[in-house]
């Protein structure tokens, strides 16, 4: 399980106003752990445009912002400022999108622009989302706005939690029918 000893350090970012350049729309958000600079949460969507709509959250897709970390098809680094977003469905190695930001994602209560492009760009120099990079789409605009959040606890946390709560109901029944036998 993890610790929640970085609670303080979890910034939420929620897409605002974001379109790509077939007019699709990117909304969602996602949680990062400032301190291990890892997304902790997400749930990203994109509408149909040129490409299929679909949605990005840790049952569909995974992510990195590792800055050491190559991006497999292109080969470029992400960066401090940048987020990978990548089909994990076996048999699929599409969609992707990629995200890059004017700043790096590390202050609450911010606004921070995504890096754009109208089109004709290199990978790696702004925002876009494509199938196999086949076709892609570009965004053209919008922001991310962060805020501190509390920790979220994991799903083995959620599992300790649902199976004590009925460990402690029975220990304390138990304890009321033993003190009812003591007083008969």
């Amino acid at each position: 399980m993890a610790s929640n000893a970085h609670a303080d350090n979890y910034l939420q970012w929620t897409f605002q106003n974001a379109t790509f350049s077939d007019g699709a729309k990117l909304t969602g958000s996602f949680t990062e752990d400032t301190t291990t600079a890892k997304i902790i949460n997400f749930d990203v969507t994109t509408t149909s445009g040129t490409l299929s709509g679909f949605t990005y959250n840790p049952f569909t897709a995974t992510t990195s912002t590792d800055d050491t970390a190559t991006h497999s098809n292109i080969g470029w680094a992400l960066g401090a400022n940048a987020i990978d977003f990548a089909n994990s469905s076996p048999g699929f190695s599409s969609p992707y999108l990629t995200l890059l930001f004017q700043n790096t994602l590390l202050s609450s209560n911010v606004s921070n622009s995504i890096v754009t492009d109208s089109g004709g760009g290199a990978p790696g120099t702004a925002s876009y989302e494509c199938n196999n990079c086949t076709a892609v789409r570009w965004v053209v605009s919008g922001d991310i706005f962060s805020r501190s959040v509390s920790a979220v606890p994991e799903a083995g946390e959620w599992a300790m939690m649902l199976l004590g709560l009925p460990l402690v109901g029975w220990v304390v029944r138990r304890k009321q029918a033993a003190m009812h036998i003591a007083i008969a």
